[in-house]
């Protein structure tokens, strides 16, 4: 850990420089030579610590952090969001109507530190996406601090190059697959909005990008990869096994977990996953518990 003390507008400059930022290579469908740009914009940091320093809560007397983490950075101060939500500026829309520190931001718009009337989160958010990286996100947030987390690399592929093969994407759509990627829970409506547009298949945790987006920036191999055997293939194979002879559920796990789509994530909810199968084939009258009341349940069909 290394403390930085004012000067502020000498030490963001310096914190930007301990940041390690090395080139990221993104490698779009349609040309041979690779997209190139830094692990983490300057512009993007600095007005993310800038904010940090005008929205402390100084009362606190706490320390603002920044994280250097393998894959993202992670800022935090002290003071929970000041006005409204950050969702709220991600599209521009909307002009902040307090500051928690009202004459320090005054005096830092004075030096050109803070100058965007309100627009630096919408920057911030414009940024990444025209880098094509996952979009800043204030996961983490609560009452008593705030805090900012930008990417330093691609969460999902086809996000990454959707972005490059349709840079005319509007904003709202970008901030709902962000979300996806991000494993965020989106509403009904939301995934219905995507589905309808043709971008996502699949219902709850299964939900992944459709095969037409997979085909259009050449993931076919990620998209089967993700989509997993559906629950008749799986059943097909569970009835294959079984017409060999009785089986434990251990081994019904080792036939079907690595299967399962890669959107399934967890042991636990895997074999969830696998005991929801079993149950529904035993409510049809295909298998049943032939290992009887005192032994370990083996899984047997029913014979006709």
């Amino acid at each position: 850990m290394e403390p930085f003390r004012p000067p502020w507008l000498l030490a963001t400059t310096a914190v930007m420089q301990r940041i390690r930022n090395p080139i990221i290579k993104l490698f779009p469908e349609t040309q041979l030579v690779p997209v190139q740009v830094p692990r983490y914009d300057t512009q993007l940091v600095l007005e993310a610590l800038h904010n940090c320093i005008a929205h402390q809560d100084y009362a606190r007397c706490e320390r603002i952090v920044v994280e250097e983490r393998a894959t993202r950075l992670r800022l935090v101060n002290a003071g929970g969001f000041v006005d409204g939500r950050p969702e709220d500026y991600f599209g521009g829309g909307r002009t902040p109507r307090l500051y928690r520190n009202l004459w320090l931001a005054s005096a830092m718009n004075e030096v050109g530190m803070i100058d965007k009337g309100g627009f630096g989160i919408s920057d911030m958010v414009q940024i990444q996406r025209k880098r094509f990286l996952p979009l800043p996100d204030y996961l983490g947030s609560s009452p008593i601090e705030t805090v900012f987390n930008v990417m330093g690399q691609t969460l999902s592929l086809d996000y990454s190059r959707l972005l490059m093969e349709q840079p005319q994407i509007d904003l709202a759509t970008v901030l709902l697959l962000d979300l996806l990627q991000k494993g965020q829970a989106l509403s009904a409506a939301q995934r219905q909005q995507l589905r309808q547009r043709g971008l996502i298949e699949g219902r709850g945790a299964r939900t992944t990008i459709s095969a037409g987006v997979a085909a259009a920036t050449g993931r076919e191999a990620e998209y089967v990869h993700a989509s997993g055997l559906d629950s008749e293939h799986c059943q097909a194979l569970v009835r294959k096994m079984l017409a060999l002879g009785p089986q434990p559920r251990a081994a019904i796990n080792r036939l079907l977990l690595d299967k399962l789509p890669a959107t399934i994530v967890g042991d636990a909810r895997r074999r969830a996953y696998v005991k929801s199968l079993l149950q529904d084939m035993v409510r049809r009258g295909e298998i049943q518990n032939v290992g009887g009341q005192t032994k370990a349940a083996r899984w047997g069909l029913v014979k006709r």
